[in-house]
Order: structure tokens, then C-alpha cells, then sequence
């Protein structure tokens, strides 16, 4: 009787923890709707992709057997049976594919889970240009006074970029559907020795987002909004999810919504080494090191400061989120795909959509797209 007065009064109140992991249980694409949000604008002068439809895309172009999940078939067809939400290819700045499905349109907004992680990498790389971080060897504790640097001293700042810093956190459910991130984020203690493993966890780029915002002294979506959103030709603001309406503290590994059109015009930019027209908004450098792979101190061959590498003879990059959210960049062949999609089946993340795209390139390099 206990519990169930318990669970009751946690109904009752919008803040318990409890309740709400049981109710929503593992985030969804309609999670995001629960948090509060704030917005950030958009540019006052958008750019517009060419919309040049080739209306036998879909059917053109087959798709091998992957993970058993469907014989070869046309790409169109797999692409309806897997909870995609949004598909778009853009090459040359011209929008050859888009597709829209269960009652979404280029307006509606879809969320990033984890693409987000590649916005947090983004505002380092500037933060870094403009002299206000010296570099990623630098102690992140540096910048926390409230972190004792005897314990954490040997973390830096790219042990949280590459996910190998060690340190033990309190969990995902925490994070995701708590209050009061500033505090429930700050490390315990370690579970490996800094620079030895890859271990993805989300708190890494929740830290790093708050040093972006000690650093500047301003919200982190507020930074956002300065150097990289209202500059870029988007259309329509942010949405990004934070902790309370009273902290306000920014989910920065996760939880940002945009349309479709919106995210490609963010891939534009990190495919252009960082340029918009001829504003250099992400500094090249940064773009360069996300790029090139390096093996050591526990780093990942496939991932490089919050972007995930497909294989190297393709020499593509991508912003990765959970359930196959990705923005595909391939600079070389002036190329982008950008899917979103909703959660049914845990193996429809980037592990399946990226040999997609990949047999995708194939196809579309014997058709002659790229001479």
C-alpha cells in the first residue's frame, strides 16, 4: 500500500524522477515534448535549397540484404518499413530526394537524440578559435572550481570529446529525465584509468556543454544561437529541451528538434569545412582533426570528437543520434543524407543506416552522379 500511495503522490508531482522514467521508460521520438524547451532563433536570411526531385530515386536504386532484416528490394520500399520519419539526399546543394512519412512535412520538427553531441563538438572547436579554451589537452577541472582537480586533474578536455575519460557517472535516467543537471552530472569517482577506453556516456558531452557556458558566461543555447544558428540560412528556431523552466540548464547530449531541411543546412556547413557562403563559421582546423582519425589513449577508430567516420574509402563523416538520426556527409562528392526516424526496432540506428547509405553512393557512382 505503501508503494502505491508512493507512485500516487509522484503522479501527482511533474518533478518525480521515479515516475517519470517508468511512464516514458527508454526515450522516444515524442520524449522530447515532456521537457521543458527554449528556443533559438533562426537566421533572418534564409537559404534555400534547389529542389530538383528525381522522382525514380526510390525505385532506381536496390538495396542488398542487411542484418537479414529484408531481401533486396527497392530502396523506397525498405525505406517505408523501417520508422523513418524524414529522408532527404542533397547533392550540389540540390535536393534530389525528400520523403516525408506518418503525417510529417519538411515544417515538422524531429529531434536529434545524439546528434546534439556534434552541436556540444562544434562550440568547442570555436570556443577554442576565439582563444576563450587554449586546447583540448587542457584539465576540463580547470574550469570547474566545484571539481576537486587532486582526483580529476588527469581528465581533459578530449578525454570527454572521445568518451575515454573514465570517470563513473550517475546513468542515463538521471540525465535524461532529471532536474537539476549541473549537479547530478558532476563525477564520483572513475570506473577506468583516463585515456585507456572508449566508453560512450552521455555526461561527457553534458559536461562539456556547461564549460561552454562557463567559458562564455551565457546559456549554452544562447552561444549556439550567436555563432552557429542564426548564421547558417536556417529557417525556423530550435527547439532545445532543458532540465526546468527554473535552472534551464541545457540537454547538450541530447534533445535538440529542427526540421529536416534545417539539420541538412547544419551539414552543409560541417561538409564545408565550416563555411556559409563565405563566413567561416566553424573553424576549419576543428573540422579537420574530426576527420582524421586517431588511434590512442582508448580513442575509437570510427569516432573522432563527437562525429562518428565511415569507412575510410569513402571518407564520409556523420553526426550520429539514437534510432538512426544522422546528418551522412561525404565532402568529397558534395553529398548529404539526412534521416530521421522513430523508435520500433533497436538495430534501426546508424549501424544499419550507414551501410544504406553506402550501397547508396555505390549505386549512384555507376549512374555517373559525381563526374
Amino acid at each position: 500500500m505503501r508503494i502505491i500511495l508512493y507512485l500516487l503522490f509522484c503522479i501527482l508531482l511533474a518533478s518525480c524522477l521515479p515516475t517519470r522514467s517508468i511512464v516514458y521508460n527508454l526515450p522516444k521520438i515524442k520524449t522530447n515534448n515532456v521537457f521543458p524547451q527554449v528556443q533559438v532563433q533562426a537566421d533572418p536570411q534564409p537559404f534555400h535549397f534547389v529542389t530538383n526531385i528525381d522522382t525514380s530515386f526510390g525505385k532506381k536504386y536496390k538495396l542488398a540484404n542487411l542484418f537479414n532484416l529484408f531481401e533486396q528490394t527497392d530502396f523506397e520500399k525498405a525505406l517505408k518499413g523501417k520508422d523513418t520519419r524524414a529522408f532527404l539526399v542533397i547533392h550540389k546543394d540540390t535536393i534530389i530526394y525528400e520523403k516525408y512519412f506518418k503525417g510529417k512535412d519538411q515544417n515538422s520538427y524531429l529531434t536529434s537524440f545524439s546528434m546534439a553531441k556534434s552541436i556540444v563538438s562544434t562550440l568547442v572547436g570555436i570556443a577554442i578559435s576565439e582563444g576563450k579554451i587554449q586546447n583540448t589537452r587542457e584539465p576540463f577541472c580547470k574550469y570547474f572550481p566545484e571539481i576537486d582537480c587532486e582526483k580529476f586533474g588527469n581528465v581533459t578536455i578530449e578525454h570527454l570529446l572521445q568518451h575515454t575519460s573514465g570517470i563513473k557517472y550517475n546513468g542515463l535516467i538521471k540525465l535524461y529525465y532529471g532536474k537539476n543537471l549541473a549537479k547530478k552530472v558532476l563525477p564520483k569517482g572513475f570506473n577506468d584509468e583516463p585515456g585507456t577506453r572508449f566508453y560512450y556516456d552521455n555526461a561527457n558531452s553534458q559536461i562539456l556543454g556547461m564549460l561552454i557556458e562557463k567559458v562564455y558566461q551565457k546559456p549554452v543555447y544562447e552561444v549556439w544561437e550567436e555563432k552557429v544558428w542564426s548564421k547558417i540560412g536556417t529557417e525556423q528556431p530550435i527547439h532545445w529541451a532543458v532540465d526546468s523552466k527554473k535552472t534551464q540548464q541545457a540537454k547538450t547530449f541530447c534533445c535538440v528538434d529542427a526540421t529536416a531541411r534545417d539539420f541538412a543546412k547544419l551539414g552543409r556547413v560541417w561538409m564545408n569545412d565550416g563555411k556559409y557562403n563565405d563566413l567561416q563559421i566553424v573553424p576549419k582546423f576543428w573540422l579537420d582533426t574530426i576527420r582524421t582519425p586517431r588511434i590512442s589513449e582508448g580513442a575509437a577508430i570510427n569516432y573522432k570528437y563527437h562525429f562518428w567516420r565511415a569507412p575510410s574509402a569513402y571518407n564520409c563523416f556523420t553526426a550520429a543520434g539514437m534510432y538512426g538520426q544522422l546528418i551522412f556527409m561525404c565532402p568529397e562528392k558534395d553529398l548529404m543524407f539526412i534521416r530521421l526516424g522513430e523508435k520500433t526496432n533497436l538495430q534501426m540506428d546508424d549501424k544499419f543506416w550507414i551501410p544504406v547509405f553506402l550501397q547508396l553512393i555505390d549505386q549512384m557512382e555507376v549512374d555517373g552522379r559525381f563526374e
